[in-house]
């Protein structure tokens, strides 16, 4: 799957459970109509005992795309 390479492994930080976020910022177009576009993926690893063994579930939480329109208002998109 996707993002597994990205999380720490809850075991290691004592946890029962660890979230991460990817964030990335992109830039569009030229210098005098440059605009930023926000890419955000949040990931949730956790371990459950099944069976007597510990295993991983991962699941993918959010994936939002964030830009700024030129009045300045923020517009997201979430899926």
């Amino acid at each position: 799957r996707n993002g597994h390479g990205f999380i720490h492994d809850p075991q290691v930080a004592r946890l029962p459970e660890v979230k991460a976020q990817i964030r990335m910022l992109f830039r569009t177009g030229t210098a005098p109509v440059d605009r930023e576009i926000c890419a955000i993926r949040s990931f949730q690893l956790t371990n459950r005992r099944v069976a007597g063994r510990v295993r991983p579930q991962y699941k993918a939480l959010e994936s939002v795309l964030r830009t700024m329109a030129d009045d300045g208002s923020k517009a997201s998109l979430s899926h």
